[in-house]
């Protein structure tokens, strides 16, 4: 199993995390079988590009009867564990990402202002109301949305 961050940036793409698998004899294997499961002494943090978690989660500490990475260990579900600190290596390996990121959300942010102004102004509200709302003076409120497509001006401080 391997993780990806899937939000449209490519150089995040060459960062496929997973849990490596720590055999006894101190190989690592990205992929599990029977037989792999029974040498399995513990776990740690694994990408595509070859970097390593620096932390071990032994099996000991982390009980497996089949030698797959436990839920608590994996962390993927909770955001934890060898999920955790792939994320933090991908922040640091690519860091555009979160740039790219705050983008996405600031863009699909504009567009949900855009649809409840829209809104708004269908049901009737003034432009004082939206402006006043939206954080900036009724003419600014109007200037951005009266033409039905958003000029660049800032959606919070006072004009």
């Amino acid at each position: 199993m391997g993780w990806t961050h899937d939000t449209g940036h490519d150089p995040a793409y060459d960062h496929e995390g997973y849990p490596l698998s720590v055999l006894d004899d101190g190989t690592e294997v990205g992929y599990w079988s029977a037989e792999i499961g029974r040498r399995v002494t513990g776990w740690r943090a694994g990408c595509e590009c070859g970097w390593r978690g620096g932390y071990f989660y032994s099996r000991t500490e982390w009980p497996s009867p089949d030698g797959g990475a436990p839920e608590e260990v994996d962390g993927y579900d909770t955001e934890a564990g060898i999920y955790a600190e792939w994320t933090r290596h991908l922040a640091e390996a690519v860091p555009t990402l979160a740039v790219h990121d705050a983008a996405e959300r600031s863009a699909a942010a504009r567009d949900e202002l855009d649809r409840a102004v829209a809104l708004a102004r269908a049901a009737g509200t003034s432009w004082a109301a939206i402006g006043a709302a939206a954080g900036m003076s009724k003419q600014s409120a109007h200037e951005r949305w009266a033409s039905g497509t958003p000029a660049d001006a800032p959606t919070t401080g006072r004009h």
